[in-house]
């Protein structure tokens, strides 16, 4: 006679099936009702006649944004919608999330002769909200927005054209949208997030949807020396400032990413190389990824070979610069293996070499 289950776990487990079982089986079919595989889907590529100019960023529905400096669009259900900040000069910087919203900097002039700039985030459903600072001399950009609707970016006081000294914030909405993994629990609204080793300035640069921000600090000193700092909030609210070792690189700020599981690329020395931290490892010197098999077109050495960079949570990373009429390349690295050479077309100047 078969001994009777004392507990419902164990009465399931004795059919032969756990209640785990049960509902990785109920997830995986609502899953593919939801998103069906398509076997065979033919495609049709079509003119979207966008009002701006090129395209920079989608979402999971299919929105896409077009964001340059002074104008900015969103292509929805077929229509293009331009995004439309109440005063002039704006600039969308990162977007959309899947809640359609985008992150930007607004420029407008409230007084005459006074001129300010405002971080400020935009969707169709909610308009425009203001994110930073308002003051006649106070200027605030927000750079990237994350799933759940955080914006991070820099605020500053002005004392010129130009943002020439401040911190780096993150704000947060006190109506996030749902986003995995979700980010912890802060408080609503602007979170200043201070300066680096007793720097004079901060900037906040990139943000993964768990509210990791990458940016970095320097001082007026030595301003291009930049020091690598990776912000987060602990489970309870508090702000953890972890500034990242290079081991003797050199950090370039504008060309690095970070991904959900906290990883971050950064290129590195002379701008040729690509540079990693791993979670837990930031105050360890980087792993050395190599150079990509790319042919470096430097307009100016201010100006990087790359105008792209993007590290997804597998921690492969795509590469590709472009320096019209010369050349156009990109290049692809997938751990643990080599870079593999995507593409390679262009006009080239005498002496760059072949494919």
């Amino acid at each position: 006679m078969a001994k009777k289950p004392t507990s419902i776990r164990q009465g399931v487990s004795a059919r032969g099936i756990g209640m785990e079982a049960w509902t990785v089986l109920i997830v995986a079919v609502l899953a593919m009702l939801a998103f069906p595989i398509r076997v065979g889907a033919s495609y049709t590529a079509t003119d979207t006649s966008n009002p701006c100019a090129g395209a920079s960023g989608m979402n999971d529905a299919g929105q896409i944004l077009s964001a340059f400096p002074g104008s900015g669009c969103l292509f929805d259900n077929g229509v293009w919608t331009p995004i439309p900040f109440p005063q002039s000069n704006q600039e969308v910087r990162d977007g959309p999330n899947n809640c359609g919203q985008v992150a930007g900097t607004e420029t407008y002039e409230p007084a005459p002769g006074v001129f300010t700039t405002v971080a400020a985030r935009w969707s169709k459903l909610g308009g425009v909200q203001h994110l930073g600072p308002m003051g006649a001399d106070e200027f605030s950009e927000a750079s990237v927005i994350n799933e759940a609707g955080w914006a991070a970016g820099s605020y500053s006081v002005s004392t010129g054209p130009q943002l020439s000294e401040g911190h780096a914030f993150v704000w947060v909405p006190a109506d996030s949208c749902w986003s995995w993994p979700p980010p912890p629990n802060v408080s609503p609204g602007l979170h200043d997030l201070g300066t680096v080793e007793g720097g004079d300035v901060s900037r906040a640069r990139y943000m993964n949807d768990k509210g990791q921000i990458l940016g970095w600090g320097n001082t007026y000193a030595d301003p291009y020396r930049l020091v690598p700092v990776v912000w987060e909030f602990a489970p309870d609210g508090t702000l953890v400032t972890t500034v990242m070792e290079l081991g003797g690189w050199t950090f370039n700020p504008l060309h690095a990413g970070i991904n959900n599981l906290g990883e971050v690329v950064a290129l590195a020395g002379d701008g040729t190389r690509l540079v990693a931290w791993q979670r837990g490892a930031y105050q360890s010197p980087p792993q050395d990824l190599g150079v990509p098999p790319v042919e470096f077109v430097f307009g100016s050495p201010e100006e990087p070979a790359f105008y792209a960079l993007r590290l997804n949570d597998m921690g492969q990373v795509l590469l590709s610069h472009d320096f019209p009429p010369v050349s156009f390349d990109a290049a692809f690295f997938d751990p643990p293996s080599a870079w593999t050479r995507i593409t390679d077309y262009g006009v080239r100047p005498p002496g760059l070499g072949t494919s």
